[in-house]
This record gives structure tokens, C-alpha cells and sequence, in this order.
């Protein structure tokens, strides 16, 4: 029969191993991510050209993406990061690369950042207009009335309303000129138009384009689903970039009570 002593070993190393196995949240993942993507001069420096990083919700790591992947280069990389939290595969970033490229008029799934916050996992969705105004239309996470943003490292707009409660997360930014306005979608269909949410039902297909995440698709799991501040949001099973299985997403026909805007769909 096992001692006191040798049982206490052993729950504290089954202990160990149910820690290591533990999921890490998505706040965590991101802030990992920033963290290397914060690095990324200094490992240049030492060889090491990092020119994507993934947060992934199904391996729960960050994907960095190398080019040339080396041994000597994923080494370093796996003792400067816990190698339970990172995976290193061999990427020249061409496709993030195009997506972060300036695009006038501008492109749903491109990539935009906040000037004013810094933030920069955000994508163009689509341009919306009123009158002879015109707006691009981002998640309301990514921003806040009167903040400015940049595509493709050049200003193209700033921020009008904002709303990220109830069922509307959306900003709207204006363009300033009608120029920048397209139904144009990168590497995907062009947006030609909309559905209103009394014809969506679970398990009908649906499709995201995301600037990190790419064209993903999957199905409706649930037409009213609640998270945090968010009621009466459709929410699909396709991946994005930030982990997790479930995404909400804003119904374009409550933006469109919301903000008194119009898609453009030409």
C-alpha cells in the first residue's frame, strides 16, 4: 500500500499535467500575440523574419509564420516562447501581405487599423452610404466616434458612430469622398446584397472574410444568442482569428435600423 508521502506526489504531479492541459483564454492568446508581434525587431535583427502571427482557437497557440523556417531560427523562437503556446511554420506572408496593401476604393476583408488606439486586428466589412455620404463599416469593438484609421498605412477615414450593445457591434467611418466607396470583396464574392434576419435560420451556410483569418465558412448555430453586453445576435461555427468555437456576428438589417445607413451592394 502507497505511504501518505507517495500518494501527495502523485496527485501533485497529475496536478501538474490537468494545469498544462489547460486551455488559455482568448485575452491571454492576444496578449501573447502582441507580445511577439512587439518582438518582431528585435528577432529580425537576429535573423528571424516574422511575417504572420494567428491566434488559433483550435490548437489554442499562436501560429508564427517564418520565412526561411530554419531549425536554428524555430530553436530560438521555442526557448524565447513556451513552445505549449507557440507552433512555427514557413510563411512569406504573401497573402497577409496583399490584404494589408493600399486598396482605393477600398475592399471588404482588407485590414485597417485604429490610428488613435492602435488596434490593428480589424477588417473593413463593406461601405455604406446615406445620401451623398459615405461610410465603411468595421465592428464596433474596433473603435469609437471621431477615431481615425488607417488602410494600407495611409488615413482614409474617421470614425462617425459607433454602437457595440444589444444586437448592433459596428462602427461607421467616414470616407470623406464617394472615391473610396465599392461593393468590392477581397478574394471573395462581390457584396451584392443582404438578408434580412427573418430569413436566417440555424444551419443555413454562412461565410466570413476576415483580414487575419482569411474566407471561412461554416453554419448558423443559433438566430437570438447573448454574450456580455450582446443580445439577439446570429452566431456561427466558422473559425476567425481569436479563438473560441461559437462567433457572433452583427445582422446587417440591425445595422441598418441602427445607423440609417444603406449597404452598397453595386
Amino acid at each position: 500500500m502507497k505511504d501518505m508521502k507517495e500518494i501527495k506526489k502523485i496527485y501533485k504531479d497529475d496536478s501538474k499535467i490537468k494545469f498544462k492541459q489547460m486551455k488559455k483564454s482568448e485575452k491571454e492568446l492576444r496578449s501573447l500575440n502582441d507580445e511577439i508581434r512587439l518582438d518582431k525587431d528585435n528577432l529580425a535583427k537576429e535573423g528571424i523574419a516574422i511575417n504572420t502571427l494567428v491566434t488559433d482557437g483550435e490548437t489554442n497557440k499562436v501560429i508564427i509564420g517564418i520565412y526561411p523556417l530554419t531549425e536554428e531560427a524555430k530553436k530560438k523562437l521555442l526557448t524565447k516562447f513556451n513552445s505549449d503556446e507557440v507552433e512555427i511554420v514557413e510563411d512569406n506572408g504573401e497573402f497577409e501581405e496583399a490584404r494589408t496593401s493600399k486598396y482605393r476604393p477600398l475592399q471588404g476583408g482588407l485590414n485597417i487599423d485604429n490610428i488613435e488606439s492602435g488596434k490593428g486586428y480589424c477588417t473593413h466589412g463593406f461601405s455604406a452610404n446615406s445620401s451623398s455620404w459615405y461610410y465603411g463599416i468595421t465592428a464596433g469593438h474596433c473603435g469609437s466616434a471621431n477615431d481615425r484609421f488607417n488602410q494600407g498605412g495611409s488615413y482614409y477615414g474617421k470614425g462617425y458612430i459607433s454602437k457595440n450593445s444589444g444586437n448592433v457591434d459596428a462602427v461607421a467611418i467616414t470616407y470623406g469622398q464617394s472615391s473610396y466607396s465599392s461593393n468590392d470583396n477581397y478574394a471573395a464574392t462581390d457584396f451584392s446584397s443582404w438578408q434580412d434576419e427573418s430569413e436566417e435560420y440555424v444551419v443555413q451556410s454562412v461565410c466570413m472574410n476576415g483580414s487575419y483569418s482569411g474566407v471561412r465558412c461554416g453554419e448558423i448555430t443559433s438566430t437570438y444568442y447573448s454574450i456580455r453586453n450582446h443580445y439577439d445576435m446570429p452566431a456561427a461555427d466558422y473559425y476567425s482569428q481569436g479563438g473560441g468555437s461559437t462567433k457572433a456576428y452583427t445582422q446587417i438589417e440591425n445595422f441598418v435600423n441602427s445607423f440609417n445607413l444603406s449597404p452598397v451592394t453595386w
